[in-house]
């Protein structure tokens, strides 16, 4: 890998005698089909140096049924790849390549394909998480970085395909927080949890016991509930049998918050402090649900969109001067704008647009972020 690599990065530097002194050293060797080519490619000249810009693929819903995200998206990446080109930072010229999927998710792989043709540094999109999973194992080269915007799930992808709403991590981070809110802010020590039975509401439980631990609390009880159920009796009063002082009570869309929230204290959790995520500030969850209920509610955000100066506070402000209207009140444009930035990160002039020395370059900011993250969040 290295071989090829090497020699592909000398060719696209403009050093032929250089590139062809390494390709030649690996050209008879045992190494993989895809390194191969590259090998060859080098030593019949098809690969030259870049003299034009670096094309970044763009897969979105922009016609039919969910054209809106589409939309919304691609303002969000419009916006991040403005302020790179006009930033003291900037490092190669970008040229979007956007691709329409008509909101068809079959078309998907078809798509891919033609970007792959066109040698793309990576690809934003898909929307969707199935999608996601057959884009990242139908790629002919595994080293193209692939940033879904929005899939809900990334799991089982292989590497360099990302998510950056995967629900797994943001009910891990609510779980963190109320984790520790409950011991270090309301001195309350006694736990207990109702979690959705799939992968997000066990992750944030996990997550739940683990910052509670680390408090001095303890989660005295923990129960799943499906999530489309008419009757939450049975959880709830196996949770009320531990009789906790505070309840996470996760949900992972509004609709289940609405469904189950009134039968907290029907069925006995009164007088109970109740946490839980963002899907409990929903403008449809404040607007329907009983006033008398959000007495005793706390609410953790994945991210902060009230303080000021924040990277929200900041995305924002950009937003209104780029199109001179007020920003959505929604997640979409942002999403749209971070995908857009994380790929920025991997096209530095030393990447010079190859795709794997982008997705090297995107691991490691990555995995520096995130070592970061959960340093200042704990």
């Amino acid at each position: 890998v290295l071989g090829a690599e090497l020699a592909r990065a000398y060719a696209l530097a403009g050093l032929p005698e250089d590139a062809a002194g390494v390709a030649r050293r690996w050209r008879d060797e045992d190494i993989d089909s895809q390194d191969s080519r590259t090998v060859e490619q080098v030593l019949d000249g098809d690969i030259q140096p870049a003299d034009g810009p670096i094309p970044v693929g763009v897969i979105l819903s922009l016609t039919g049924r969910f054209s809106q995200v589409g939309e919304d998206l691609y303002d969000g990446i419009s916006l991040a790849l403005a302020g790179y080109q006009s930033g003291p930072f900037s490092g190669q010229e970008i040229e979007l390549i956007v691709l329409d999927d008509g909101s068809e998710p079959a078309r998907y792989q078809e798509l891919l394909g033609d970007l792959e043709a066109l040698d793309v540094a990576a690809v934003i999109g898909p929307i969707r998480s199935e999608s996601l999973a057959d884009a990242a194992a139908s790629r002919t080269y595994a080293g193209r970085t692939i940033v879904s915007p929005t899939a809900s799930r990334d799991s089982g992808t292989g590497p360099n395909a990302y998510s950056l709403w995967e629900r797994g991590r943001r009910e891990s981070a609510i779980g963190g927080a109320l984790g520790r809110w409950f011991p270090e802010r309301m001195g309350l020590y006694r736990l207990a949890a109702l979690y959705p039975a799939d992968s997000g509401g066990r992750a944030g439980l996990r997550a739940f016991e683990t910052a509670a631990m680390e408090s001095g609390a303890a989660v005295v009880g923990a129960r799943e509930y499906e999530p489309d159920s008419t009757t939450f009796e049975q959880p709830i009063q196996a949770v009320l049998e531990s009789d906790p002082e505070g309840v996470m009570v996760l949900a992972g869309d509004p609709a289940t918050v609405l469904q189950i929230a009134p039968q907290l204290p029907y069925f006995g959790l009164r007088s109970r402090i109740i946490g839980g995520g963002e899907a409990w500030s929903d403008p449809a969850v404040l607007r329907r649900l009983e006033p008398a209920f959000s007495d005793y509610r706390v609410v953790a955000l994945f991210m902060d969109r009230s303080a000021e100066g924040t990277e929200w506070t900041r995305y924002v402000e950009d937003y209104e001067r780029e199109f001179q209207r007020l920003a959505p009140d929604n997640m979409l444009p942002a999403l749209g704008y971070d995908a857009m930035r994380l790929v920025l990160t991997g096209l530095g002039r030393e990447t010079l647009g190859r795709p794997g020395a982008v997705a090297r370059s995107i691991r490691a900011v990555s995995y520096t972020h995130l070592r970061a993250h959960e340093t200042a969040y704990t």
